[in-house]
C-alpha cells in the first residue's frame, strides 16, 4: 500500500478540506479483509463456478443502473424473465 501524505497534516492538497483516516482504512485491517476474502469468499466463488449453479460476474466500477441492466440482460438471455426495456439512469 502506497501512502502519499499531504503537505500539511490533516489538510487536502487538492481542495484544502480536512482529512481524517477511517479506522477501516488502516493497513492491518485492509490486509485482514483481503485474507478473509481469500479464505472465506474466494473458495465459495470457485465452488459456484464448478457447480451447475448459475452465476454471473459484474464489474463494480459501473453505475448501479448499468449493473442492474446487465443483470436484467443476463436474466433475459437465459429466459428467466420476459424481455424488458433497460432501466433509465
Amino acid at each position: 500500500m502506497v501512502r502519499l501524505p499531504p503537505r500539511q497534516f490533516g489538510i487536502c492538497d487538492e481542495c484544502g478540506g480536512s482529512l481524517a483516516e477511517r479506522v477501516d482504512d488502516q493497513t492491518e485491517l485492509i490486509v485482514r479483509r483481503i485474507e478473509h476474502y481469500a479464505t472465506l469468499t474466494e473458495p465459495v466463488a470457485q465452488l459456484l463456478k464448478q457447480e451447475v449453479i448459475r452465476n454471473w460476474e459484474f464489474s463494480g466500477t459501473k453505475t448501479p443502473t448499468d449493473i442492474l441492466n446487465e443483470f436484467l440482460e443476463q436474466l433475459q438471455h437465459h429466459s428467466l424473465i420476459e424481455p424488458k426495456k433497460p432501466v433509465d439512469q
